[in-house]
């Protein structure tokens, strides 16, 4: 059984370093070692199974020739596994002893003399250069085992991991193989030679078990896929071997034909279910081997969703941190984004999705200066860029600034436990970079992982843009409403500033008004009495005077009352005297009493309605003031034609138009022109007396009824038709 053992040792390890150098993505030093210390290994195993099979002094000398070679082989493979040079004259130096060795072993100077030989041992006398043989081979294993150990202690991660395998292994072989095989053969003991065989079992199962599940030199893929190529061999050479023994047994030994025909249904069967037989075990050696495998179309899919619905940054950084750590099945994903200009950063992780910007802004910059090589070295070279294979690319370039950087950079990765980084950068000087760090299930990052990287970064570096435009946008609108607001509140201040003018201006008009209305009064009460003879008879050219101080004084009186009407109506000290009251001869009377106004100027002044009585409960008075005015406006802005007064019944409401062939109105003039102090712009120069305060008064006393004021015109000299309604009730 034990024979059984070392032979399938031996090939396997045979096999690993055909596989190994097959693989070119190990690097180049590190592949090449281990090719030679697995063939050596093999050999050796080989040797020690020769020494069960065969008595021949040879292959005892074979096992300590072939040891010799091993522990060199061992340390160099180790030295460039850990990344320790080896300087050219110590590498000659190793190589020589081990050849040097190699050699001796064959002669009487290591092993004096063989009395009999068993499996992995003998029975003899070691020679006089046995001891500094040992000596050479303690040496080489315990710097392999220092150098293992130290790197053990000075990895992270994965890496920790893996190296904890290939010591332990490391650790038994080199001191079972050290103690069983050289120091106690110093002191006669032979019998526990067997035993540094037995112990390269157990240093190749570790150190294949961290190859396929921890990546050891990235040959897992190639391992697994040789492991399924050996099963289907192994099917098909169980499947002929059944058909003969088959065929042997049921058909005579002379009987060639049947033999051959159960051979050849055999290779039909073969055929016929071989395919699926590989799917099947495909899947088997998948499942146990790449357990969790990505697709990449589904999470192509699910990313570009995500990417397209989201707009906040913050939330966009956060949940691809997390989505991507758990699609691509990878124990951390942390984004990075900083702003160049600000000097300052934000780390989103896949396990605190919640992590946002606000954070204070010493944190930030903090942040900012502890990646800032990270930062300087991405955003310079902005390529994909996996970490180990950096790391080879650092140790195959010569010595230079760039070679020291990338080293520092490398360093630094892998003390935070990053794997790969993706830099997404931007021309505003926002720029993200995604930390992932080593998958689940032990894979390196290949192809189809790199390519879905470089679409997720297209659509990224878009996304942050739209971020960016969207966060500007969300920026201007808190600027706007703070600047909406400061405007508003100095509205508020200014509104109620003139508020306070109004009723300051309002008051003035009240007090100005009722203090000029008594001496008006008594200035036309004397004008009447003068003009009327009272005080004898006067000349012609004083007469004319007196009817002009006369006819402005009556003016002056109108606007005083306008005054103060107004001052009255926002006091509101003004009441209506409601009745019911027939319009018509109302209108008819204002027309009257404007006719010889108009018919001064040319003008045609008539009056129309649709009944002969129109009776509405109104305050008839302020009714009648409204009319004047706004016949009295027709005639002075009228330079030729015809002004209309019409009374329309509307059933439940009354209509009262004037309607001018004057000047016109602009559409933008007519939004104002029931404001106070407000006239027509053509107004202001043909006629300068006007208070702007008849149509405030009109429209307040339409409002006062529960009605309606306007004005509708064409345009410029295309006339007006001024109207207001009442209700009847």
């Amino acid at each position: 059984m034990f024979k059984l053992l070392l032979s399938v040792v031996s090939i396997i390890n045979f096999s690993l370093g055909v596989i190994v150098l097959r693989n070119r993505s190990v690097q180049q030093r590190v592949r090449y070692s281990f090719v030679i210390f697995s063939f050596i290994t093999a050999l050796w195993v080989f040797v020690n199974l020769m020494t069960g099979l065969s008595q021949a002094p040879f292959w005892v000398w074979s096992m300590y020739s072939t040891g010799a070679l091993l522990s060199t082989s061992a340390l160099i493979w180790v030295s460039f596994l850990v990344k320790k040079t080896i300087q050219k004259l110590h590498f000659i130096f190793i190589v020589l002893c081990g050849i040097i060795f190699f050699c001796l072993s064959y002669t009487p100077l290591i092993i004096y003399e063989i009395r009999s030989v068993t499996l992995g041992g003998f029975e003899g006398e070691v020679g006089p250069l046995f001891s500094i043989y040992t000596f050479y081979i303690a040496g080489t294993l315990i710097i392999t085992v220092f150098r293992v150990i130290n790197k053990f202690f000075h990895s992270f991660g994965i890496e920790k991991t893996r190296f904890l395998y290939v010591t332990f292994g490391v650790i038994i072989f080199a001191s079972v193989s050290l103690i069983g095989s050289f120091i106690l053969p110093i002191f006669g003991t032979l019998k526990f030679l067997p035993f540094d065989t037995l112990s390269s079992v157990i240093f190749l199962f570790l150190v294949t078990y961290a190859i396929i599940r921890y990546r050891l030199m990235n040959v897992k893929r190639v391992i697994t896929r040789s492991l399924l190529f050996s099963l289907v061999v192994l099917i098909i050479s169980s499947a002929f071997t059944a058909g003969t023994l088959l065929a042997s047994r049921v058909f005579d030994k002379t009987d060639t034909g049947a033999r051959i025909g159960v051979n050849i249904a055999v290779a039909i069967v073969v055929v016929l279910f071989l395919n699926p037989i590989k799917n099947f075990l495909a899947k088997i050696t998948d499942k146990i081997f790449f357990k969790g495998q990505v697709d990449y179309q589904m999470v192509t899919q699910r990313m570009s969703d995500l990417i397209a619905a989201t707009l906040e940054r913050d939330q966009l950084l956060g949940t691809c941190a997390t989505t991507l750590a758990n699609e691509l099945k990878i124990k951390k994903n942390t984004i990075l984004f900083c702003n160049s200009a600000l000097k300052s950063a934000v780390l989103y992780y896949s396990n605190q999705p919640s992590q946002n910007s606000a954070a204070v802004e010493s944190i930030k910059t903090h942040l900012f200066n502890e990646y800032s090589s990270i930062i300087s070295f991405f955003t310079e070279h902005t390529e994909i860029k996996v970490r180990e294979e950096e790391e080879r690319k650092a140790e195959d370039l010569p010595a230079s600034d760039y070679q020291r950087e990338l080293t520092a950079i490398v360093r630094e990765l892998e003390a935070r436990d990053i794997s790969v980084v993706v830099p997404v950068l931007s021309e505003h000087g926002e720029h993200a970079f995604v930390f992932l760090s080593d998958k689940q299930s032990g894979d390196i990052y290949d192809n189809r992982d790199i390519n879905l990287l470089e679409l997720l970064r297209s659509q990224l570096t878009s996304a942050l843009e739209k971020s960016r435009l969207y966060e500007d946008v969300k920026q201007f609108n808190i600027r706007l409403r703070l600047k909406v607001k400061e405007a508003t509140a100095k509205l508020r201040v200014a509104n109620s500033h003139l508020r306070e003018l109004d009723k300051a201006k309002t008051l003035f008009l009240s007090v100005a008004s009722h203090q000029l209305r008594t001496p008006l009064a008594g200035i036309k009460g004397f004008l009447s009495m003068i003009l009327d003879g009272d005080f004898g008879e006067l000349q012609k050219q004083v007469r004319e005077i007196l009817e002009d101080v006369y006819a402005n004084s009556n003016r002056l009186i109108r606007l005083v009352n306008t005054f103060l009407n107004v001052s009255r109506i926002e006091a509101g000290r003004i009441s209506l005297m409601r009745d019911n009251h027939d319009l018509v001869p109302m209108g008819k009377k204002v027309v009257n009493e404007l006719q010889f106004t108009a018919q001064d100027k040319g003008l045609a002044l008539t009056f129309e309605t649709n009944k002969d009585e129109i009776v509405a409960n109104v305050d008839l008075d302020k009714i009648e003031d409204v009319v004047i005015n706004l016949t009295d406006n027709a005639i002075k802005y009228t330079a030729a034609g015809t002004i209309i007064v019409r009374l329309i019944d509307k059933g439940d409401k009354v209509r009262i138009e004037v309607q001018d062939t004057g000047e016109g109105l602009e559409a933008k003039e007519i939004k104002t022109l029931f404001h106070k102090f407000v006239r027509g712009e053509r107004g202001l120069h043909t006629h300068t007396d006007g208070s702007g305060l008849g149509l405030y008064i009109a429209k307040r006393v339409a409002e006062m009824h529960n009605g309606e004021i306007g004005v509708t015109s064409d345009g410029i000299g295309k006339g007006c038709i001024f109207w207001f309604e009442v209700g009847k009730g």
